[in-house]
């Protein structure tokens, strides 16, 4: 068996024979508009999961304010006049 340091050589060697010099070998580029559009659409991803949360935090605020206002309301209805006692 040959020690692995052969075969790397023998690989080396075989690439280098059979598609001309390794610079040649070409890498992909990164994408990155691609990349872009992704960390955009995180963003407004997260924008609007924040504007839904602040909107459901302010509802129950509202809500409550408008049973108060619904149930006083009720209440000087059932006695206009104020005076029930």
């Amino acid at each position: 068996m040959l020690p692995v340091a052969c075969y790397l050589l023998l690989f080396i060697a075989a690439l280098h024979s059979a598609s001309g010099p390794i610079r040649d070998i070409v890498l992909a580029k990164p994408n990155y508009s691609f990349e872009k559009r992704q960390r955009d659409l995180e963003k407004k991803r997260k924008q609007e999961e924040k504007r839904l949360r602040k909107l459901a935090e302010k509802k129950p605020a509202d809500d409550g304010s408008a049973l108060v206002s619904s149930e006083e309301t009720a209440a000087s209805d059932a006695d206009p006049a104020g005076a029930g006692h």
